[in-house]
């Protein structure tokens, strides 16, 4: 059984690789009982959103599933696959969970530090939209972390999105391709509204996202939350008033 020394620093050997960063759910069922939390209590790891991507548990192929998520009225969810082997599975929603590994770069020295620490996918963004012509790779050594990690951040997946809303002298445009008034840099409060209108979209949580819900999240004053509201949404550009 590894010790918790030796546990961290392997995971600081595997922030270094081409491995990547981001520890899923089938790695951490083979670690002795309570070290998850140990690790995350000493923010060697911290928790990032679920996976919509896991590897079929239900035969030997393991090649990559996207299962059916459903949500219950009571707000309890399950999932499930159809595994061309074994049929119809049901899917642990432990499955979904995803960590990533804290570098030394990141790990704030004091309470200071700690404050001004970006998150990954923040760093990310703000990247692919200042250099268009960037692979993964370029980006990571920007960012400080791994083209692995880059690659698992919403950022690099909407990447042609940021490209073709923002201009690097100007800032960004509106829907209509016009200059918006608003050019600051991509913050996490905007990713997680947009993460929270996501995940109302896609089922995973019943509760709109009102102006008292993003607050609360943000923990912010609701004028403050509309500000930001605002922000998200001519960044990102998704629709916030109405969801089909």
């Amino acid at each position: 059984m590894m010790e918790l020394e030796e546990h961290i620093k392997s995971l600081a050997k595997r922030a270094k690789s081409r491995v990547g960063n981001v520890i899923v759910a089938y790695e951490v069922k083979k670690w002795p009982e309570g070290r998850l939390e140990q690790l995350l209590k000493m923010r060697v790891l911290r928790s990032l959103p679920d996976a919509d991507e896991i590897r079929c548990p239900g035969c030997t192929k393991r090649h990559m599933i996207v299962p059916i998520r459903t949500i219950l009225p009571n707000g309890d969810s399950y999932s499930e696959h159809l595994c061309s082997k074994e049929g119809l599975i049901p899917i642990p929603e432990f499955l979904f969970k995803r960590w990533e590994i804290v570098t030394e770069e990141e790990s704030p020295k004091d309470e200071a530090n700690k404050k001004s620490v970006k998150p990954l996918n923040v760093r990310v963004g703000s990247i692919v939209i200042k250099h268009p012509k960037a692979n993964s790779e370029e980006i990571a050594k920007l960012v400080g972390s791994t083209d692995g990690s880059v690659r698992t951040t919403l950022a690099w997946t909407m990447r042609k999105q940021l490209r073709q809303r923002y201009d690097t002298k100007k800032g960004w445009k509106d829907s209509e391709g016009s200059m918006d008034a608003y050019s600051e840099e991509i913050q996490a409060e905007h990713w997680d509204i947009y993460n929270m209108f996501q995940d109302y979209k896609s089922g995973k949580n019943p509760d709109y996202p009102s102006i008292v819900r993003i607050a609360e999240k943000l923990k912010v004053k609701e004028a403050r939350a509309k500000e930001f509201l605002k922000q998200a949404k001519s960044m990102l550009e998704f629709e916030a008033d109405k969801i089909d």
